[in-house]
């Protein structure tokens, strides 16, 4: 998000910058199956036609905030919501499937990009997709994916995901910066910016306890987050 997210333990973690919000972790489950149709700006990502509707779901403890607070915006005459602080460009319209459920705007458009739509090349969303809802969805997530962005990783697995979807010269050419975790495969990640840092030592050979141990003392000793991400580069990064 802006600044980054909170969990319930009082531990931050820095984010992207990307998104004009944080998330932070609540006691409160949000779960249920929905209907999410396309608004403008997703509709312009996807080049699928404004309101194709798809079935989802959503499960998650966490919430959108700002400043502190939820991010959510209320609409006083219906009691719904009515889109995100910060937002311009909501991602979907999203009914849950409950008795007296209304339609609201949901996610967010992020990042640039210079769509006709408006609203960037980032989506950002709790709905879980069901691919086969659709025959379409599937195939116009991966052509977006693949037009022309650059990507950072700040998970190992996501690094390899990268190098099989688009292949290892594919990934080598859209990949521009990694996780300190990332190493493989190698040839993709070499010589890739690193973005991540960790506040605690995770060197091979460290246990899983001792890396919690090593946390949670970090945690004592007032350090707010236990990753940081470079996010003054990121934009440079971005650019061709």
């Amino acid at each position: 998000g802006a600044e980054g997210g909170a969990e319930g333990g009082g531990l931050e973690h820095a984010m992207c910058g990307v998104l004009p919000f944080d998330v932070s972790m609540t006691a409160r489950l949000t779960m249920g199956y929905c209907h999410a149709a396309l608004l403008p700006a997703a509709a312009s990502l996807l080049r699928l036609p404004e309101g194709s509707r798809f079935r989802a779901q959503q499960y998650h403890f966490s919430e959108a905030t700002a400043d502190g607070l939820p991010a959510v915006i209320v609409d006083a005459r219906t009691g719904g919501g009515a889109g995100l602080r910060g937002v311009e460009h909501p991602a979907f319209s999203v009914q849950m499937e409950a008795p007296g459920a209304l339609a609201a705007p949901e996610g967010a458009m992020a990042g640039g990009g210079g769509l006709d739509g408006g609203g960037g090349r980032t989506l950002a969303t709790y709905c879980h997709f069901h691919l086969g809802s659709d025959a379409r969805l599937a195939p116009a997530i991966v052509a977006a994916a693949r037009r022309g962005q650059r990507v950072v990783s700040l998970l190992p697995s996501a690094t390899e995901m990268v190098a099989a979807v688009l292949g290892e010269a594919g990934a080598a050419a859209r990949l521009v910066g990694v996780s300190e975790h990332c190493d493989w495969p190698a040839a993709v990640v070499a010589g890739k910016r690193v973005v991540t840092r960790s506040a605690v030592a995770t060197r091979a050979g460290r246990s899983g306890a001792e890396v919690d141990a090593a946390v949670s003392a970090a945690r004592e000793a007032g350090v707010g987050a236990a990753h940081t991400v470079d996010v003054a580069w990121l934009p440079a990064g971005r650019a061709p």
